[in-house]
């Protein structure tokens, strides 16, 4: 025990027992214990580390498979193990999260023709019960969309992912991602042309420009697609685009702006195209729209 000489209280020295010896507690010049905390590893002691700011990092692990491979599960993992939707591609924070399983459609609709039809299914959806139809009337020019207003929250690296099917009576698929800064909107835009089995993104000019060629996307009832478009608000350009396993690089590229005094959001639309004779379907299922995306 230690006496504090100018007020006589007791300054105390904490100990602790460690291999059967007592061991002092360290502190810094504000008082602070000074700590290291390990624990026990195949009967070997192991420091648990921390990050910069002190935070520690923790790897939690799957029990050993069947080869004997432990396999360490991180917060998507494990967000994807329990029923998330967002599997496909898990950069980026969640801030829009749209299953289609609600009693009402919360999207806007678009279509153009007679027959045509953009409403909730329960035909063929991507996982759950319930996913959107988009139904193309018959003849030349037919179309069906929807579309989904959603405020950011950062500039930055945004991006959008959907999945959807094909028809073999398919024309086109049109897919915008925008941001409207409430003077201009800056626009990610792509397309798929069945005739030509390519996806194009519109680059400045405008000018259509192939992503991915020789691109034959299966149209088997129930076989789902899944594209991710990401761009950054802060710069108004695009950063990358994916398609299935298949993805391309497009930083530099600038999104193309027009004018608009619609405030601060960000919106997609998902548009079905049909030329065919008779009234031809797909469907589209677990939209995701996301913050703080990396390059």
């Amino acid at each position: 025990m230690v006496v504090d000489l100018e007020d006589y209280s007791l300054a105390r020295v904490i100990k602790g027992i460690y291999d059967s010896e007592y061991k002092t507690i360290a502190t810094d010049s504000d008082g602070n214990i000074i700590g290291i905390f390990k624990g026990e590893y195949n009967e070997e002691l192991i420091t648990i580390k921390t990050d910069s700011q002190g935070r520690m990092l923790a790897i939690i692990t799957d029990p050993e498979d069947a080869y004997g491979n432990i396999h360490m599960v991180g917060n998507a993992e494990l967000a994807a193990r329990l029923g998330s939707i967002n599997t496909f591609d898990r950069r980026g924070d969640v801030i829009f999260i749209e299953d289609f399983e609600g009693p009402v459609l919360t999207w806007q609709t678009a279509t153009n023709v007679d027959g045509s039809a953009a409403r909730l299914s329960a035909a063929w959806p991507q996982r759950g019960s319930q996913c959107v139809e988009l139904l193309c009337g018959a003849g030349a020019g037919a179309s069906a969309g929807i579309w989904k207003y959603v405020p950011p929250s950062i500039l930055g690296g945004v991006g959008l992912e959907l999945s959807f099917t094909v028809d073999p009576g398919t024309t086109k698929y049109e897919i915008l991602f925008i941001y409207y800064d409430g003077t201009n909107y800056h626009r990610a835009y792509v397309r798929y042309l069945t005739a030509t089995d390519k996806f194009q993104y519109l680059a400045p000019g405008p000018l259509w420009t192939d992503a991915f060629t020789n691109l034959s996307l299966e149209d088997t009832y129930g076989t789902y697609h899944t594209i991710k478009i990401v761009m950054d608000t802060s710069i108004n350009e695009w950063v990358r685009f994916q398609c299935d396993r298949h993805s391309i690089n497009l930083a530099g590229v600038g999104l193309t702006t027009l004018e608009s005094d619609i405030q601060d959001c960000l919106t997609c639309f998902i548009g079905h195209y049909s030329d065919h004779v008779a009234a031809k379907t797909a469907y589209v299922d677990n939209v995701i729209f996301t913050q703080n995306e990396p390059e």
